[in-house]
């Protein structure tokens, strides 16, 4: 047999208030009760006595003196394990690994998110940028916990669920002297004969698939003259 935690904090509240009735009461449990830990861990100790006791006051022995700050020690090591396992059950501690698009970072939300996140946690964050493709792979598989990508996305797997946390209107940027440049207004079906620059991914993800449906509504189908894997290099 080997002395519990409830016979060591035993010990610690009959310390604190030299006092076996109400350290019962604290403890919530019978004097008898509490009288028993404290022999039973007294014989733990090899029969050493914690404490010098009669009718008149209780005190603590030299022994139990010295093996109290240990004690002590080990209960408040103890509590920690219960806290931390009571966050980490709660999603406040542990590891996260994040995946994000590059976009997500340019556009601020990231930090946002990540900031507001931290600020209530103790949480490991690992982050990897990676394309929206590679994200749901890795996702499914357990060697990523969440992600940022952009909606649409086709093929995602039941097990997986989405949030939107941010809308962003599409832009059209012009390069100078473009015959539409100095336009107050432009629609799509202006764009029919232009040559685009899209990112790598096909007509079903992300911000592609939002350009692919702009165009399409308009009657046409976009001509792509490049395609980049960044939103830097677009």
């Amino acid at each position: 047999m080997t002395a519990t935690l409830r016979q060591y904090e035993a010990f610690d509240v009959v310390a604190e208030t030299l006092h076996f009735g109400r350290a019962a009461q604290l403890l919530g449990v019978a004097q008898p009760a509490l009288t028993q830990q404290i022999k039973q861990l007294e014989a733990e100790f090899g029969g050493e006595l914690l404490f010098d006791r009669n009718r008149r006051r209780v005190l603590l022995t030299e022994f139990g003196e010295t093996v109290l700050p240990e004690v002590r020690a080990l209960l408040r090591q103890a509590h920690r394990v219960e806290n931390i396992a009571d966050a980490a059950r709660g999603g406040r501690r542990g590891r996260i690994e994040l995946a994000y698009i590059g976009s997500a970072s340019y556009a601020g939300v990231l930090g946002r998110v990540l900031k507001t996140f931290r600020a209530g946690t103790d949480v490991d964050l690992v982050l990897h940028e990676l394309d929206m493709d590679l994200q749901i792979r890795e996702i499914v598989a357990g060697r990523i916990d969440a992600g940022f990508v952009r909606l649409p996305l086709s093929g995602v797997p039941d097990v997986l669920v989405t949030r939107d946390i941010l809308e962003e209107d599409i832009m059209l940027a012009l390069p100078r002297g473009h015959r539409l440049e100095g336009a107050e207004s432009v629609r799509m079906a202006d764009l029919c004969k232009e040559s685009f620059i899209f990112t790598h991914l096909g007509p079903d993800l992300g911000f592609a698939a939002c350009a692919y449906a702009l165009c399409s509504d308009a009657g046409f189908t976009p001509h792509i003259a490049h395609r980049a894997r960044q939103f830097t290099a677009i």
